[in-house]
């Protein structure tokens, strides 16, 4: 009677040895996989403090920036006789300094360092960026917001409803020049007969013939 008990006592010495063993060894697993998720974890925060530690130009998008960069670039092509942009094709003098094409067809001599501004060096450098950027129309300072590529600015510049009118008064020598809407006042002003309707006055004979002024046929 004393084997069978030692076989069961045996058996459930045994029996709770794998119990007990699968109750440490879930216990185990448990902790392990613990231990993984929250390496896991600290994977993740790690990466993601390194990527709130880049620099903002990185991370951010790039058209964010390209306003302020366009204003500084364009400010390169900046002609320093006239102001106005300097556009391909881009000569520069000997030592690199640009002007526009329209003021070095009336200088000898670079207005920046005064040396010569001949022979004619192309600066392809500066006419492959200046594809790249918009300019301000040239009378930006008076309205007009419209930004162009360089092909597409002197087109139109020449009908820009921004651009300076001169005096319409036919007849007059007056130098005026102003906007649009500074035409009528200007002609109210120092023209006031220009606005009003020109009395019909009759003309001598010796300017034209009185046939040809009402229609009929010149005397023979």
């Amino acid at each position: 009677m004393s084997h069978p008990s030692s076989a069961g006592g045996g058996g459930g010495g045994l029996g709770a040895g794998k119990a007990g063993g699968g109750k440490h060894g879930g216990s185990g697993g448990a902790a392990a996989a613990a231990a993984a998720v929250a390496a896991a974890a600290a994977g993740v925060g790690a990466v993601a403090g390194s990527v709130s530690a880049l620099p903002a130009a990185v991370v951010s998008l790039p058209s964010a920036a390209l306003p302020g960069q366009s204003a500084e670039l364009t400010a390169l092509f900046e002609c320093p006789v006239c102001f106005d942009y300097v556009l391909p094709p881009i000569l520069q003098c000997q030592a690199g300094h640009l002007v526009c094409n329209q003021c070095r067809q009336k200088l000898s001599c670079c207005p920046t360092c005064r040396g010569p501004l001949t022979p004619s060096i192309r600066n392809l450098a500066m006419e492959k960026v200046a594809s790249t950027l918009p300019f301000p129309c040239k009378y930006a300072s008076a309205g007009c917001l419209l930004s162009l590529h360089h092909s597409e600015k002197p087109e139109h510049e020449e009908v820009c409803e921004f651009r300076p009118y001169t005096c319409p008064c036919p007849g007059a020598s007056c130098k005026w020049q102003g906007s649009l809407e500074a035409v009528m006042p200007h002609l109210m002003t120092p023209h006031p007969s220009s606005t009003a309707p020109t009395p019909l006055t009759p003309t001598t004979s010796s300017a034209q013939p009185t046939g040809a002024r009402q229609g009929g046929h010149c005397p023979g």
